[in-house]
Formats: C-alpha cells, structure tokens, sequence
C-alpha cells in the first residue's frame, strides 16, 4: 500500500524502527535519536561508510574492508577458488556506526 501511494506521486511520511523496511520502502530517511543524526537517500547514507564485508568459505567470520582492499581481497578468493559474498552496509549498520560515535 505504501509502495502504491509513493509510486503514484503521493508523499508518504512513514516512522518506522524497521530499518529494513525504511531501505526498502524510502527515498529520503532520517535517521534519528532524539534529534536528526543523518539524512539521506538510503544509497547515500550507506556509501558514508567506507567498507564493505567479505564473507568466504575459509574463514568463520567475515573481514571489513574497504573497496579498494576489497578488490584485492576478491582477486586472492577467485585465484584460490573459494567461494565468497560481498556485503555493503545497510541502513542498519550505518545508524549502529552514527550512535557508537554519539556515545564517544
């Protein structure tokens, strides 16, 4: 329904701690603790953070890295034949990030 409206040319206000959902369903978000931390396309908000997760076969938990590192990491996992996923940030991970830097 709320995709209907928004795909219409209705403006849609919608609050939500689903930030899946907000990724989803949004063209503009704010993120928010008491006042406005961020805001943002959801695009734009994840490209603030400057990493990227690489989850492989050989290894129980997934690196961080930055996308250039990434690609070098990427070349040794083809070159080796593992299996890997890239992961980018979500929304989710870019509020963590904004409320750990709050707290400091």
């Amino acid at each position: 329904m709320i995709r209907g409206a928004r795909d219409g040319g209705s403006a849609v206000i919608l609050t939500t701690h689903y930030l899946h959902e907000a990724e989803e369903l949004s063209d503009r978000v704010y993120l928010m603790n008491r006042r406005i931390l961020m805001e943002g396309s959801p695009g734009e908000l994840r490209r603030r953070l400057p990493w990227v997760e690489v989850r492989s076969d050989d290894s129980d938990k997934p690196i961080r890295v930055t996308w250039d590192e990434a690609v070098n990491v990427i070349n040794d996992l083809v070159r080796r034949r593992v299996r890997f996923e890239v992961r980018e940030p979500s929304l989710e991970d870019v509020f963590m990030e904004v409320l750990n830097h709050e707290a400091e």
